[in-house]
């Protein structure tokens, strides 16, 4: 199951040109085909919407995202992230936590 991820881990390496990197669950829309995120109030097999998939973006000083890359799974992203910056600490299966009232 695609859950939605909002992830940031500080970019190890010094001077580089991002701060910080991201990881998103990001899905296309059915209407012009535009890009954004899954959401927790999304349904994930809405079949008026792409498929889910994960997002990698970098982060600079001015705070604001640059896409960097696409890919299908979790996995393979923090793996492209891990070679762009070696040492960043995205966890390696990342953990959902749920509000104790939440229905799920």
């Amino acid at each position: 199951m695609i859950v939605p991820l909002n992830l940031c881990a500080e970019n190890p390496v010094e001077r580089a040109g991002f701060l910080r990197f991201r990881i998103q669950t990001m899905r296309c829309t059915g209407v012009d085909n535009s890009v954004v995120p899954l959401t927790g109030d999304d349904d994930p097999l809405d079949g008026e919407m792409g498929p889910p998939f994960f997002a990698l973006y970098g982060i600079g000083s001015d705070d604001l995202l640059e896409h960097i890359a696409d890919r299908a799974t979790y996995t393979d992203v923090r793996t492209l992230a891990l070679k762009l910056a070696p040492g960043i600490l995205f966890p390696e299966a990342p953990v959902v936590s749920y509000p104790k009232d939440s229905a799920i």
